[in-house]
C-alpha cells in the first residue's frame, strides 16, 4: 500500500499515447524555477526512476513564457 500512496500523488504535465491503442509513448516535463528545489530534485528523479523502471521515455523541457 505504501508504494501506491507514494507513486498516487504524482503527475507529469503531459502524456503522449499512441493514438492507436493509447499506449504511452513517453512523458514531457516543464521544469520551471521549482524544480530546482531540493525536495522538487528528490520528487524528479523518484519519478523518473519509476518511469525508466516502465520504460517509458521522459522529456524535461524548460517552461518558457513563450515557446
Amino acid at each position: 500500500m505504501w508504494s501506491f500512496r507514494k507513486i498516487s500523488q504524482k503527475h507529469v504535465d503531459f502524456v503522449i499515447c499512441d493514438k492507436q491503442d493509447f499506449n504511452i509513448m513517453g512523458v514531457v516535463e516543464l521544469d520551471d524555477r521549482s524544480h530546482l528545489r531540493p525536495d522538487r530534485i528528490a520528487r524528479d528523479k523518484f519519478v523518473d526512476a519509476a518511469l525508466a523502471e516502465e520504460r517509458i521515455a521522459i522529456l524535461h523541457y524548460p517552461v518558457r513564457a513563450k515557446y
